[in-house]
């Protein structure tokens, strides 16, 4: 069975973090040696403010990095490429563009170009 993977976005970083066997969510910042209880995984809400949590979707992409919640990925399908954040909608993690939802059914496809908190959109 695969363990839950998080990772937060905190102080301008994305930082992984690690649930135990109490279901918090616990991440320490080896740059500011600072220790954190962020939140419960039940809730998946943050017990601190300007933490975002996000979990893993169990996925890698094309390049063998892993998807986490709040990714900016893009794919092709059927010959259009669709960007969209990853979140997580209605019981399973999908992409999210501004006019629809796509599920996450071929990872070896996707590619990660970013992150909600710090992608910019290129400009044509």
């Amino acid at each position: 069975m695969k363990g839950i993977r998080f990772r937060v976005f905190y102080d301008n970083k994305l930082i992984p973090c690690e649930v135990t066997m109490d279901d918090y969510v616990h991440i320490f910042d080896e740059n500011d040696n600072k220790f954190f209880i962020v939140g419960c995984v039940g809730s998946r809400k943050s017990l601190l403010k300007n933490i975002n949590v996000m979990q893993y979707t169990g996925l890698n992409d094309k390049n063998n990095k892993p998807i986490y919640e709040g990714d900016v990925v893009k794919m092709e399908l059927y010959n259009k490429i669709i960007k969209g954040a990853v979140v997580f909608h209605k019981g399973s993690f999908v992409i999210e563009t501004t006019d629809d939802f796509y599920f996450l059914t071929s990872p070896e496809s996707l590619e990660i170009v970013g992150n909600i908190y710090n992608y910019k959109e290129e400009k044509n």
